[in-house]
């Protein structure tokens, strides 16, 4: 996936294989205290994307870049809220998967939720794909090509030391676990991001991650996910795609009419202003943007100011409006869709991630 430059390649490709095994019966158990520890490495990896000047740039541009991301965020759980509604998805699966946010991270929540996380990957790494891939038409066809497009990445690198790598390690590590205790959704994302964004930019850590180490950490998290689809809820996903699909495009022209809106508003060039609002990753985004002549720091600085809001605020709201959403649909006396995992796992005992 990597060699063919397909979105989310390293999540997506462990994701599939283990999608493939537990289709064929197989189980594999990946232990909550190896998912904590990923949890922790996936969220330095984010926090090296945000540096001062990114941040201060969200600051001096803030009514903008507050308005769009509001929008975006609104126009994700608007429709999420309308497909449970009208139980074209399951409820409070519809509302997770429907959150324009990190994709981990969301996924993360989700599970601890207790909702159809199967379901919600399905939804996510749908759009991630989709809009990603519309987005890199749009830049194709709009947008003059840089020179060095092939080789730009999300993520600068950095030198590697051993002491700044063991000391990535033990802030990701430690504070996904005191997060794993504090009775946040997400909070074991949340923690060592916000940490790992705070100890970098005062220059206290500088964030040093190999390559083989991310590899292993979207490859443990993508078989946690993979593994839990079975037959049976390959085949409910696939009844629900066309619906999925319908939301994902719904949600793109919604963004790109906001793009339009921030084009006439700034004077931002069009590609520009598209690229800002697309409900896509924020390094996936990164990636697109740097293969074109566009404004970089409008694009990146409306994408973070998204990611931050959704990040602290998204979980708590998206919790309530989930079991908000599950209440009525239970007063109306629609039963509650059965999760698309095994069906004896007693949800009252269970742990998180197993």
């Amino acid at each position: 996936f990597l060699a063919i430059h397909l979105p989310a390649a390293m999540m997506l490709g462990p994701m599939i294989s283990g999608i493939v095994l537990g289709a064929n019966g197989a189980r594999l158990h990946i232990p909550s205290w190896l998912l904590t520890i990923c949890f922790g490495i996936v969220s330095c990896l984010i926090a090296r994307s945000i540096d001062l000047p990114l941040l201060r740039l969200v600051l001096a541009e803030w009514p903008v870049f507050l308005f769009g991301s509001l929008l975006t965020i609104a126009f994700g759980l608007i429709l999420g809220v309308m497909m449970a509604r009208l139980r074209l998805l399951p409820g409070t699966s519809a509302v997770w998967g429907s959150a324009p946010g990190a994709v981990m991270i969301m996924l993360v929540m989700a599970r601890e939720a207790r909702a159809d996380v199967q379901l919600v990957a399905v939804m996510q790494f749908l759009r991630v794909v989709i809009v990603a891939g519309l987005a890199a038409l749009v830049a194709l066809f709009f947008g003059t090509p840089s020179g060095a497009a092939a080789s730009m990445s999300a993520v600068a690198p950095v030198p590697f030391t051993w002491g700044a790598f063991v000391g990535t390690l033990a802030l990701g590590t430690g504070a996904a676990f005191l997060g794993h205790r504090l009775p946040v959704p997400g909070a074991s994302m949340l923690v060592p991001m916000f940490s790992a964004i705070l100890l970098s930019n005062m220059g206290v850590l500088v964030i040093t991650q190999p390559n083989w180490m991310l590899i292993c950490a979207y490859v443990f998290f993508g078989w946690s996910v993979g593994v839990g689809f079975t037959r049976e809820s390959l085949i409910h996903a696939g009844r629900l795609l066309p619906h999925i699909i319908g939301f994902i495009l719904i949600l793109t022209a919604m963004c790109a009419v906001l793009g339009y809106g921030m084009h006439l508003a700034i004077g931002t060039d069009m590609l520009t202003a598209f690229l800002a609002t697309s409900p896509c990753g924020m390094d996936l985004i990164a990636v697109i943007a740097a293969s074109t002549h566009v404004d970089m720091s409008v694009v990146m600085g409306m994408q973070v100011g998204r990611f931050l809001i959704v990040s602290f605020a998204g979980p708590p709201v998206i919790a309530i409006i989930g079991r908000w959403v599950e209440r009525s649909l239970a007063a109306e006396g629609a039963p509650l869709p059965p999760l698309m995992a095994d069906d004896d796992v007693d949800l009252e005992t269970a742990e998180p991630f197993e």
